[in-house]
């Protein structure tokens, strides 16, 4: 099982940072052309600085608010509690009806009495989480639900394919369905390796994406394409989380200039991160950061404006978002029995 727990405090706080912009969602972002980081024989490079940087951190904001809904966030925080009992290879028919709170007096999740989910799921409870345990935060507050939907030997038949739908959705007065995504395992073909897809929504901008994954020499290699159904264009994402180390960068195109994040992020073995952040803007250096983006050295070593600030931080925590809250708990309950 991968140990690697990223900086959900510091995505936070770049998330927190770019609140007073507005999502707006009419930003250019098409396919990054692979040939689009060399420019033309003749002709003098682009020069060092975004186009419409206030636009691009509108609609980065905008897809962030749908990847880091306090629900999503909520089931990332699920998958470390519950571990390998919501691996696809271990749940059998006696899990699926059933509903799983959380238990304070014990710290951990637990059957309930009654089963409130559909008969064909696992249920689990969300809750509001206190960040600086990884727990539901006393009193328990309750956010939503996920509803994993599994297909394996034991459940489906010897035949089936292995499957696992999850569904996040509100709670109480807020019926809003904020995820709804499948992954699929690849078969023969890869046995390590599966393919996840669907999309997620804050109610207001909804993020399409499909993402595959497989493991490669004790590495878990994620790539993914992202599309905002109210924004042109594709984001393509990929990572690689090892042992203590996750390498993450996201490409695109923003108005005819190429764009790619670059992060690293890696926590020793006393329990600190370390790791750096770069951007590149039509293949040359945009800005070079430290993890938190504490220090931040802009192009040609100028500082940058407060828009472009705003924009640097919401594609920081774009580049781990998907990741994060969707990528690693479908991988670390659907990962074709890596944790065996």
């Amino acid at each position: 099982m991968f140990r690697i727990q990223p900086a959900i405090t510091s995505l936070a706080l770049v998330l927190a940072a770019g609140c007073s912009v507005g999502s707006g969602s009419h930003a250019r972002i098409s396919a990054l052309r692979e040939a689009s980081s060399a420019p033309r024989a003749g002709t003098p490079p682009a020069a060092a600085a975004l186009a419409a940087p206030a636009q691009l951190g509108s609609q980065l904001r905008a897809v962030n608010r749908a990847i880091y809904s306090e629900q999503l966030v909520s089931f990332r925080y699920v998958v470390e509690s519950l571990g390998e009992r919501l691996e696809i290879h271990r749940v059998s028919a006696a899990d699926v009806g059933r509903t799983l709170v959380w238990d304070l007096q014990e710290s951990a999740y637990a059957p309930a009495a009654r089963a409130e989910g559909p008969a064909e799921a696992i249920r689990v409870v969300l809750y509001a989480i206190d960040s600086t345990t990884g727990l539901p935060a006393a009193p328990l507050v309750e956010i939503g639900t996920i509803d994993m939907y599994p297909q394996n030997a034991m459940i489906s038949g010897p035949q089936s394919k292995l499957t696992m739908r999850y569904v996040v959705s509100g709670r109480g007065a807020d019926q809003t369905t904020y995820a709804d995504f499948t992954g699929v395992d690849g078969g023969r073909e890869c046995s390590h390796c599966a393919r996840v897809a669907g999309w997620l929504t804050d109610g207001t901008t909804r993020v399409e994406f499909a993402a595959s994954y497989a493991v490669v020499a004790g590495a878990v290699r994620f790539t993914a394409t992202e599309r905002v159904a109210s924004q042109p264009g594709v984001l393509r994402l990929d990572a690689t989380l090892e042992d203590s180390s996750m390498h993450s960068a996201a490409r695109f195109m923003f108005h005819g200039d190429s764009l790619e994040s670059r992060a690293l992020l890696i926590r020793g073995d006393d329990g600190t991160d370390d790791g750096t952040f770069a951007v590149r803007l039509n293949g040359r250096p945009f800005l070079d950061a430290d993890r938190d983006l504490i220090t931040i050295m802009g192009p040609q070593n100028r500082a940058l404006t407060p828009d472009e600030d705003v924009a640097t931080r919401q594609l920081y925590a774009l580049t781990y978002g998907l990741v994060e809250y969707v990528e690693m708990p479908a991988f670390l309950t659907f990962n074709c029995g890596c944790a065996q």
